[in-house]
């Protein structure tokens, strides 16, 4: 187990992240590490790189932060938590009032009550587009 006092080293480096070697990238919330993540080009370069590969990219609460600064919701739907609403907005997005949002290999959730939704159309979506 990792330890909960922000001393855990990350298991990956941004350096080594490869579109293909992932089907799916999930983009959980919480609000500093989100936050910090979409400032790095790496990350969101990633990120834009996997949604044009048709590779699932999904956000839960306010992971979808990492989605706008990577540019991937521009003309898609989409939910938001209500903190990011404005910011899914100003992405291009059309925000729908929902728990989750498929849109293709898309996948927004508005909130974390909402995970066991959001993690089967994760796993649904990837098998869906791997078929």
């Amino acid at each position: 187990p990792l330890p909960m006092d922000k001393t855990a080293a990350p298991l990956i480096g941004f350096d080594d992240l490869e579109v293909e070697a992932y089907d799916a990238v999930i983009l959980t919330g919480g609000h500093e590490a989100p936050d910090r993540v979409r400032q790095d080009g790496r990350v969101t370069g990633f990120v834009s790189s996997m949604a044009e590969s048709g590779k699932v990219v999904a956000g839960l609460c306010h992971g979808p932060w990492i989605m706008v600064s990577a540019g991937v919701l521009k003309g898609r739907k989409a939910c938001a938590y209500i903190g990011l609403r404005d910011d899914v907005v100003n992405a291009g997005a059309e925000v729908v009032d929902s728990d989750v949002i498929v849109d293709g290999n898309i996948i927004t959730c508005s909130y974390y009550a909402y995970v066991g939704a959001f993690m089967k159309a994760v796993f649904e979506t990837v098998e869906k587009l791997e078929a």
